[in-house]
C-alpha cells in the first residue's frame, strides 16, 4: 500500500471520529469511522506505528484541543498540561491496537477481525482506572444526542455502547472485505446482514420502550417532585480567587432572591462548584453556617454548594497533607473541593473523590512525593484532598436523596452509578467550566452527565459558573438550560425516581465479559503460536 494511501486512511478515521463527537452533530458517522483503519491494518500483517498514531492524534486534538484553555489569563501550567497531553494521550490509544495486532498474526482473520470491539471496549474501561485516568473521550459518547438507539447504556452503560458502535463497524468492514474478494451476494453473508439489522434494531426498539416509560409529563404526574433554582454567577474563574469570597457569596444570595422572588415555590437552590471559597476558620473549618441557615430557613428552602471544607488531623493524617499554625499550634490539614447541602440549620457534606489530574491533584502523590515540587498550578488550590467517603446527601421532608457529583465525578461511570445504589434518587452536577469558555469542552461535559442521565434513568441537575447550566432528563434529553456566560438562573419541577437500572445494579459486566474474552483469546493466540 503506498505511503499516501496509508496517510488518507489513517486521518479519514481520525476526522470521522472527530465529526462524530459532540457537539458535532454527526453522531452517525461512528457507525463508519472505523473502518479507514481496519482497512489499513487489516491489509497486512505490518503494524503501521505512525500511520495508526496520526489517527488518534487527529482525534484527540480535534476533540480535547480546548483543555490548552486558550485564553488571556490562562495559567502556563494548564496550557502546557493540555499540549502534553495532545502529544502523549494518543499513545495510549494504540495499546488495543497493539493487542489486537498480536492475536491478528495468529488466528485467523474473520476470528480476530471480530475480536475487535471486545479489545477495544475493555481498553476504554482500563481508562477509568487509577488516579491518572482520563476517560473522556469514549466512543460511546459520540450517541448522546441519538436519543432513539442510545438507551441501551441503562444495561451496558457506555461501554457496552462503545463495544455496539465499533462491532458494527467491523461488520461493515467485513462486508466491504467480502464484496472486493468476490463473496457479495445475500445468501455468502447472510449473518453478517442479519447481525448488522438487529444491532440497528433492537437498540431502536429497547429504546422507544425506555423513552416512553420515562416520559416527563407522566412522571410528573405518578412521583415525587422537588422545585429546584439554578444559579449561574459566570464568575470570571481566574478573578476568584484574589477577590473577596464573601463578596461572593453575597452576590450568589442576591441572585437566588431574584430567582425566589419570581418563583415563590423553590425547595432547593443550586450553586456551583467552589462557590464558597474560604470565608474564616469559623465558616471552613468550624462549619458554622449560621448565616446561610437563618438565609435558608427565611426563604423556607434547602442550599446545595460547592465550597472549600478545611479538615485539621488530629491523628491518623495521611502520609500528604498541608501544615499551618492554629491557635498557636502546628497542625496537619487538607483542603477538600466539597459539596454542602444546608437545610433547616442542619447539614451535611461530601468531599469530592475523583480529581482532576494534575490540575487537582498530583496522580498517585504518594509514591511520586517529588513530583509536588515541580508540578503546581498557580490558580487557587492546586493541591486538594482527596475524599474518602462517598455519599448521598439527603432532604429527608421531602424524600430526596441527591447525588452531590462533583464536576470530572461525572465522567467516571462506575463511581456515579454508585450514588443510585446508596439510594440517590436525584443526580446534580456541580461544576466550574469556564476555564474553558467559548470552546467545545463544557458541552461536551454537559453531555457526558446526559449519559450518567441515561445509564442510571435519573434526572440531573446541573450547575455550572458560566454553563452549562442545565436540566436533564433520564432519557439525556437536556429539558431546559440557561444561556451560556450569562449571569442568570434557571428553575424547574423535577421528578424523583426510585427505580434502580440494570446497569446501575450489575455496573460494568459486559466490559468484564470482554475482558475475559479479550485476554482468553490473546493468551490462546500467543499459546497456539509457539
Amino acid at each position: 500500500m503506498k505511503k499516501n494511501t496509508r496517510l488518507l486512511l489513517s486521518l479519514a478515521s481520525g476526522l470521522l471520529l472527530v465529526l462524530a463527537f459532540p457537539p458535532m452533530p454527526f453522531y452517525f458517522l461512528a457507525f463508519i469511522a472505523f473502518i479507514p483503519i481496519l482497512y489499513l491494518l487489516d491489509s497486512t500483517k505490518k503494524f503501521y506505528f505512525w500511520n495508526t498514531y496520526a489517527t488518534f492524534f487527529v482525534y484527540q486534538v480535534g476533540t480535547l484541543w480546548w483543555i490548552s484553555s486558550f485564553q488571556e489569563k490562562t495559567d502556563p501550567f494548564l496550557m502546557s498540561s493540555g499540549f502534553v497531553l495532545d502529544i502523549f494521550h494518543p499513545f495510549y490509544f494504540m495499546v488495543p491496537i497493539i493487542l489486537w495486532l498480536v492475536i491478528r498474526i495468529r488466528l485467523p482473520r474473520r476470528l480476530s477481525l471480530y475480536l475487535f470491539p471486545f479489545i477495544w471496549a475493555s481498553f476504554e474501561w482500563s481508562r477509568t482506572l487509577t488516579e491518572l485516568s482520563f476517560p473522556w473521550a469514549s466512543f460511546g459518547y459520540t450517541q448522546i444526542y441519538n436519543t432513539s438507539w442510545v438507551q441501551i447504556a441503562d444495561l451496558f452503560g457506555v461501554f457496552g455502547v462503545t463495544f455496539v458502535i465499533v462491532l458494527i463497524n467491523v461488520i461493515i468492514y467485513d462486508l466491504i472485505f467480502n464484496y472486493k474478494n468476490g463473496a457479495s451476494s445475500y445468501k455468502e453473508n447472510k449473518w453478517q446482514y442479519s447481525t448488522l439489522f438487529l444491532l440497528i434494531v433492537l437498540p431502536i426498539i429497547y429504546s422507544n420502550i425506555q423513552i416512553t416509560k420515562y416520559n416527563h409529563s407522566t412522571l410528573l404526574e405518578s412521583n415525587k417532585t422537588i422545585n429546584i433554582g439554578l444559579i449561574q454567577p459566570n464568575i470570571d474563574p481566574w478573578d476568584k480567587w484574589s477577590a473577596g469570597p464573601a463578596d461572593q457569596v453575597r452576590t450568589l444570595i442576591d441572585y437566588s432572591n431574584n430567582l425566589l422572588d419570581s418563583i415563590s415555590d423553590i425547595d432547593l437552590i443550586i450553586w456551583p462548584e467552589t462557590s464558597i471559597l474560604y470565608l474564616n476558620n469559623s465558616f471552613n473549618l468550624d462549619h458554622n453556617f449560621n448565616f446561610l441557615g437563618r438565609w435558608v430557613d427565611t426563604n423556607n428552602i434547602a442550599l446545595l454548594s460547592g465550597f472549600v471544607d478545611i479538615v485539621v488531623y488530629e491523628e491518623n493524617a495521611p502520609s500528604i497533607t498541608k501544615e499551618m499554625n492554629l491557635r498557636g499550634k502546628e497542625v496537619k490539614y487538607d483542603n477538600f473541593n466539597s459539596a454542602v447541602l444546608i437545610d433547616s440549620n442542619d447539614y451535611d457534606i461530601y468531599h469530592k473523590m475523583k480529581l482532576t489530574p494534575f490540575g487537582e491533584r498530583v496522580p498517585h502523590v504518594e509514591i511520586f512525593t517529588f513530583l509536588t515540587e515541580f508540578i503546581d498550578w498557580g490558580v487557587g488550590i492546586s493541591f486538594w484532598g482527596k475524599g474518602t467517603k462517598q455519599k448521598n446527601l439527603m432532604l429527608p421532608n421531602k424524600g430526596v436523596n441527591i447525588a452531590p457529583i462533583i464536576c470530572i465525578e461525572s465522567i467516571y461511570p462506575s463511581f456515579v452509578r454508585e450514588f443510585s445504589k446508596k439510594g440517590a434518587n436525584l443526580y446534580t452536577v456541580i461544576t466550574n467550566d469556564a476555564w474553558y469558555d467559548f470552546t467545545p469542552g463544557p458541552e461536551q461535559h454537559a453531555l457526558i452527565s446526559a449519559f450518567r442521565a441515561i445509564e442510571n434513568k435519573r434526572y440531573l441537575a446541573r450547575a455550572a459558573n458560566s454553563g452549562v447550566t442545565c436540566f436533564i432528563s433520564p432519557t439525556g434529553k437536556i429539558l431546559q438550560r440557561a444561556e451560556q456566560y450569562e449571569q442568570t438562573s434557571i428553575s424547574m419541577t423535577i421528578p424523583t425516581i426510585d427505580d434502580i437500572t440494570f446497569f446501575a445494579i450489575y455496573g460494568n459486566w459486559f466490559v468484564y465479559f470482554c475482558l475475559l474474552t479479550s485476554i482468553f483469546f490473546l493468551f490462546y493466540s500467543i499459546i497456539k503460536k509457539k
